[in-house]
């Protein structure tokens, strides 16, 4: 009796098994949560505002984050240097539309990249920082932009000094 009940057993246990053994699995993106990405400031463990790594604001349209090591020439120093290295970056991400914006005008070839660069670091010298965060080791972190607005006015200012400074 006892092998019988055994047996029993052991068939029940091999169905159950294989009942559940056919049952389709979950996809693996369902049951596996990603984690957003944390913001860690460069060569550091030390969080960082998302700025820093996105290099975005909600109000601005167009913005740069520039950085400059720690100096012994004072944090004044620092921040200029920071607020040019945005300057920069933000004159390589406006350059495009500008040439766009001077190829609609009068049909005229937008060719010049170092004039177009010239005026666009001048017409950029105005602009402020929006936020700025010293790193763990002392580099200066700064966030600058512009509205759509300014882009804009940015844009046609630019393209209007290049058509008056391009030579004919």
């Amino acid at each position: 009796m006892r092998k019988y009940i055994l047996v029993l057993l052991s068939a029940a246990l091999v169905v159950s098994v294989n009942a559940y053994g056919n049952t389709p699995d979950r996809p693996a993106k369902e049951a596996k949560v990603t984690k957003a990405k944390k913001c860690l400031f460069p060569k550091s463990r030390k969080r960082a505002p998302d700025w820093i790594c996105t290099a975005q604001d909600d109000n601005l349209t167009v913005t740069a984050v520039g950085s400059f090591h720690k100096s012994g020439a004072g944090p004044e120093f620092m921040q200029q240097m920071a607020a040019a290295d945005a300057r920069v970056k933000l004159a390589k991400k406006l350059r495009a539309p500008v040439q766009k914006k001077i190829a609609e005008s009068d049909n005229v070839a937008a060719g010049d990249n170092a004039l177009i660069s010239k005026i666009t670091d001048e017409q950029l010298q105005g602009t402020k920082v929006i936020k700025s965060v010293y790193g763990p080791r002392g580099t200066l972190y700064v966030l600058m932009g512009l509205d759509d607005a300014g882009t804009q006015k940015l844009q046609e200012a630019v393209a209007a000094e290049y058509l008056a400074q391009k030579p004919r």
